[in-house]
Formats: structure tokens, sequence, C-alpha cells
């Protein structure tokens, strides 16, 4: 081979952009620019489908292992997705969740711990949706953000509806025990319709794994902390594998839907992030 020959293929290769890219393993960008659709968007649905390998390996080696190893699989499964998805920017979820769980602890049984946390996750939200304002549709930080506000003020609702429920039947059964009328509590009682009330504040770690959860932290479904802890209560591997693929695929993958761009006619996924 002469050294033109040499110098023509050094230069052949030096020009194709996709050899340093997939040297670099930088898949999710490679893929986007042949597939013409945004980067955060494969991330995300990566980040959807890795959830059932997640899932498995939680039925096949942490079904019957002690609640906390659970709670923390989760967490670390749901804080890695997010920095994989959102960088540094996943931490604003991580500080919303610590001061929301200084509220339910600290205002307990009172209105007040409802009323901090609706209006503090709320205002963060906009907030962040004023700081993420484009005019494309983008993928930020806001969309498990806008997932977490939602659980959050669930769970806020639920411990004080706990405590109402504990204070209305202690006072029923003090009614019935002196002869008063315990009537009107249980009216009260009846008045009180959450089927998912708690009636103790969930720890940090119970808090943090339910808010991480893999199957669902990155845009829904909704559900209840205290249907979580039944969830990682469960030791029947076959009742735990329905559950996560069942009402995931229904709840999650319905909602994905693919746009075409007027302007460029590029692909853009637009996942739901808020069912």
């Amino acid at each position: 081979m002469t050294t033109d020959d040499t110098n023509s293929s050094s230069l052949l290769f030096e020009n194709d952009s996709t050899i340093p890219e997939l040297t670099a393993l930088n898949v999710f960008k490679w893929a986007s620019a042949h597939l013409g659709c945004q980067e955060a968007a494969l991330k995300l649905i990566f980040s959807l489908v890795i959830g059932y390998p997640i899932c498995i390996v939680y039925n096949l080696l942490l079904m019957k292992q002690p609640l906390l190893i659970k709670h923390l699989y989760f967490i670390i499964c749901g804080v890695s997705m997010g920095f994989f998805n959102y960088g540094i920017n996943f931490l604003h979820t991580t500080l919303t969740l610590v001061i929301v769980y200084l509220f339910i602890t600290l205002f307990r049984n009172k209105f007040i711990s409802v009323l901090l946390t609706f209006s503090f996750c709320t205002t963060y939200l906009l907030w962040g949706y004023w700081r993420t304002q484009s005019d494309e549709y983008t993928f930020e930080w806001t969309i498990p953000q806008c997932v977490l506000t939602l659980r959050l003020i669930a769970v806020a609702f639920d411990v004080y509806d706990g405590d109402r429920i504990a204070g209305v039947t202690k006072r029923d059964a003090d009614s019935s025990g002196g002869g008063g009328d315990a009537n009107s509590s249980r009216k009260v009682a009846d008045t009180i319709k959450n089927d998912e009330a708690m009636f103790k504040p969930p720890t940090f770690i119970q808090l943090a794994a339910h808010s991480y959860f893999p199957a669902s932290f990155m845009v829904g479904p909704q559900f209840g902390i205290k249907r979580y802890l039944n969830f990682v209560n469960v030791r029947d591997s076959f009742v735990s594998i329905r559950y996560v693929c069942v009402y995931r695929f229904i709840h999650v993958y319905m909602r994905v839907c693919a746009n075409n761009s007027p302007s460029n006619h590029n692909l853009f996924l637009c996942v739901c992030p808020c069912p």
C-alpha cells in the first residue's frame, strides 16, 4: 500500500463522525441523530423500559429480603434513573422530598401540613416551569417534579386523614364507654372517605422509596404510599410481577405517542408526565 493510500484511509476515518461517537459510548446521541428525535426522549423511553429488568431482579433476588433492603434498592434505582436523565437538576426532587418530609413529621396532626405541602410543591413546580420554558417541547426535570408534586400532596392528605380517623375513633370509643352519644362521631368518621389513610407518618426511607419507585417515578402512574407499602410486603412473586407489568403497561405505555414536527419533520416522542 502506498503512502497516499494510507493517508486517504486515515482521512476517511477522521471524517466519519460516527466512529468517535460510538467509541465514546454516546449511543443515545448517535441514535437520536439518526432517528431524528430528541436525545432526552430516547433516554426517557429507555428509563421506562429498564423498569422491567429492575422489577425482575427485585422478584428474583429481593422478594424475601428485609424491607429496608427493598426500600434502598428502589431508591438507588430511581435516583440513578433521575441523574441519568437530568443530571444535577435531578436534585430539585430531592430538595422537595426533604422539605415535605419535615412538613409531614412536624405538623402531622394539623391541616397546615397539607396546606404547606400543597403550597410549596405547587409553587416550586410553577417556578420550575418558568425557569425551563422554551418555544419547543423539551424534556426537563419538571416532568418527574410534576409526578412528585402530586404524589407528595397525596401523602400529606393520607397522613392528615389517618390522624383524623384515629381521633374520631378514639372519641367514639370514649363516648361509648362514658355513655355519651357516639352517633355524631360515627357520622364524622363516615365523611372521611380515604382507604389510603396513613395512621402514622412514613419514615424518610419509606417516603423516598415510594417517591423514587422506578416503575412510576419518571412519568407515573400515581398510587398511594399505603399501596406501595403493601406491595413491598408481598412475598408472592406472581402477584408482584402482575402488578408491575399489567398496571404499568395500561397506565404508562398507552400514554406514549409520537408527533411529527411540521417544521422539520423530526420525530418527537411525547410522554404525558402527569397521568
